[in-house]
């Protein structure tokens, strides 16, 4: 906007962490990147019968905390009684070196993943179960990636006819080479 490219630079880095140059290799955009978003709050994607979400959503992503579902149902499974004779399940499932059988309870664990696990390997996208991290407004995440690509662009740019032409990606093409792990 004025010429100081100290303020381009840093918007590129910003960019280049959105989409995958961050310690999960993974960007926060649909659409686009080799290990693509495929999970996130967005009810008109869970809806289309297309296994790819809409392209060109940008999410939260990660922020400081451990989701609630994310130690009930990634680092742990613990979930009460239930009326229907379930007696419920207490297991803790954090790698090593941790002694699973010392974490018996969900406070254990959360506190463990609090203290421990570094900020970039909290990212649990497991759609509605885990909103703060896979949501995202058209004011906050889509209308400012849209403003910071759009000066890094230049004037004049349109996207290839392939990119334009492509074709939604299946469930398999989406998590192709991928390892699940919390």
């Amino acid at each position: 906007l004025h010429g100081d490219s100290r303020f381009r630079d840093a918007a590129a880095v910003g960019v280049n962490w959105m989409q995958g140059a961050n310690p999960l290799g993974r960007p926060f955009t649909t659409g686009i990147g080799s290990t693509q978003l495929s999970a996130l709050l967005h009810n008109p994607s869970m809806a289309d019968d297309i296994d790819e979400p809409v392209p060109g959503i940008t999410i939260y992503g990660i922020y400081g905390a451990v989701g609630y579902h994310g130690a009930t149902r990634v680092w742990g499974l613990f979930e009460g009684k239930r009326n229907d004779g379930y007696a419920g399940s207490t297991l803790a499932q954090m790698p090593p070196p941790w002694n699973n059988s010392e974490l018996a309870d969900l406070d254990s664990v959360r506190g463990q993943l609090q203290a421990f696990i570094p900020y970039w390997r909290r990212l649990q996208l497991l759609e509605a179960q885990n909103v703060p991290q896979t949501e995202f407004t058209v004011a906050e995440t889509i209308g400012h990636a849209v403003f910071v690509l759009g000066g890094l662009l230049g004037p004049g740019w349109t996207p290839a006819v392939n990119m334009s032409m492509r074709a939604p990606k299946t469930r398999d093409q989406l998590l192709d080479g991928w390892m699940l792990q919390p």
